[in-house]
């Protein structure tokens, strides 16, 4: 009988251990498996809401960033005025009122109103006597009117022809508004000794810079 145990005892031994080692494995595989994945992906699950709403502010950050401005209640805004008006006149004896005016005259009137004052440049030439004053006169065209600028004496005087350069003159805004708003009422003569009530005269116009003839 020991005989027949002995070997009995060994495979028993043999088989056990066997299966014992069948059963550490097994577990030990199958458990740590899916303990690493739903670990990663748990992890990955998590951190996708906190980029989506990262990305989502970002963009909202850049939109109001490149928004156009000017949009608000004072876009658009800004002082306005008169502005520049260029006044311009071509000056004749023909045109005088009461005439006659200096048969051999003839001349150009150019001004500038900038801020209140009225700046201008007048040639005359052909004059038959000294030139005794200018003036912007109230009246349309065929009438005589008062006096409503003092142009003054002329810068230079050589022979027969007069030259103001530049000659300027503080005016109302009164007197700004009523030249600018309605030019063709107003006009500009030119006196001389031998023509008291006027050697040569024109209408104004209200032109462009480009129509500016005198430097």
């Amino acid at each position: 009988m020991r005989r027949v145990l002995g070997p009995l005892l060994l495979i028993a031994l043999v088989v056990a251990a066997c299966g014992g080692d069948d059963d550490d494995t097994a577990p030990s595989t199958t458990t740590a498996a899916p303990a690493e994945d739903d670990g990663g992906e748990a992890a990955q699950d998590d951190g996708d809401p906190d980029v989506t709403t990262s990305t989502t502010q970002a963009s909202t950050t850049t939109d109001a960033a490149d928004a156009p401005a000017g949009d608000g209640p004072d876009a658009g805004s800004a002082d306005e005025g008169l502005g520049d008006v260029l006044l311009v006149a071509d000056l004749t004896p023909d045109a005088e009122v009461p005439g006659p005016g200096d048969p051999e005259a003839a001349g150009r009137f150019e001004a500038e109103l900038v801020e209140g004052v009225l700046c201008v440049d007048v040639d005359v030439a052909g004059l038959s006597a000294e030139v005794t004053g200018a003036h912007i006169h109230d009246g349309a065209t065929g009438a005589a009117g008062p006096v409503l600028v003092d142009l003054g004496a002329p810068g230079e005087t050589i022979g027969g022809e007069a030259r103001w350069r530049d000659a300027c003159t503080e005016v109302s805004d009164e007197v700004i508004e009523r030249l600018a708003g309605a030019p063709d009422q107003h006009y500009v003569n030119v006196h001389t000794g031998a023509h008291p009530d006027g050697a040569v005269r024109g209408q104004l116009l209200v032109a462009s810079v480009f129509d500016r003839t005198l430097e």
